[in-house]
């Protein structure tokens, strides 16, 4: 019965459809456009005539841009808009024409524009995320990856292997570095985290771990998950370490080793990239 009901009433859109004048339809696009108000676009400025000067047709129109404006969050459209000027696509915001808007949205459906889209919603929501508690994009992905190797680290130590100094090192340098963090009652303090980050080459060495990490996703065919911590990586970037914490080396044991020599053990990566 329902879907009888919905069958009905797509003859009856369709039908007054046939009547609507052309004044009406191009209402109905300007209704669809609504959305980009927010991202300083002139949506008032535009006319039916500029459409048909553009030699674009308006029911058509209207569904080509839902891509753009059902896009919920202002900041991934403004996000949208700024990587397509960049690429010469189309001029800033409020110099945005209908024929503008056209090409955007053609650019999103491409190959390249949805692997770009993808990356910018990615990144908002990393955004969102850090802005809800009150902390940086870039903090709030230092913690997330010293979360992933802790969460390794401590099921490594729950199988309740025997332990021996050749273990416990192992395990420390397999590890780093969350493995030399002192404070494991505090892990659920988010600033204890980012205060160990600052230390000695410990974003050096989770960055690694990152980048090991997404290595062994992409092994085991986990596609999404290996780009979401791509974004992870990319903000990790961003994160800054205090200049006298740069040195890259640190403790292990009783030996001073170097950064390079202990991060392989996260997953491996033949990386050069410095940060």
């Amino acid at each position: 019965m329902a879907s009888a009901n919905r069958q009905q009433s797509k003859l009856d859109a369709k039908f007054e459809a046939m009547f609507e004048t052309e004044a009406e339809k191009f209402q109905k696009l300007l209704d669809c456009l609504e959305p980009l108000r927010e991202n300083q676009v002139q949506v008032d400025s535009f006319t039916l005539s500029d459409l048909t000067s553009f030699f674009l047709f308006t029911t058509q129109m209207a569904k080509h841009v839902r891509v753009l404006t059902t896009i919920p969050y202002k900041d991934v459209r403004d996000s949208v808009l700024s990587k397509a000027n960049s690429l010469g696509i189309c001029p800033l915001s409020h110099e945005m024409n209908l024929l503008h808007i056209y090409e955007v949205c053609r650019w999103m459906k491409t190959k390249d524009g949805t692997a770009a889209v993808v990356e910018v919603q990615r990144t908002e929501k990393l955004k969102r995320r850090a802005t809800s508690k009150g902390r940086t994009v870039a903090e709030s992905a230092m913690i997330r990856a010293f979360n992933a190797q802790f969460a390794e680290y401590s099921s490594e130590l729950k199988k309740g292997l025997p332990v021996t100094e050749y273990t416990s090192v192992h395990l420390r340098d397999k590890y780093w570095p969350v493995s030399a963090f002192d404070g494991a009652n505090d892990i659920v303090h988010e600033q204890a985290v980012l205060d160990f980050c600052n230390r000695e080459g410990v974003k050096f060495g989770l960055y690694k771990y990152v980048e090991g990490l997404i290595e062994r996703k992409m092994m085991s065919f986990a596609v999404r998950e290996a780009d979401n911590l791509r974004a992870v990586l990319k903000e990790m970037e961003c994160f800054e370490v205090p200049v006298s914490s740069k040195d890259g080396n640190c403790r292990v044991g009783e030996k001073r080793k170097d950064v390079c020599s202990l991060l392989g053990h996260g997953g491996g990566t033949s990386s050069k990239r410095k940060i």
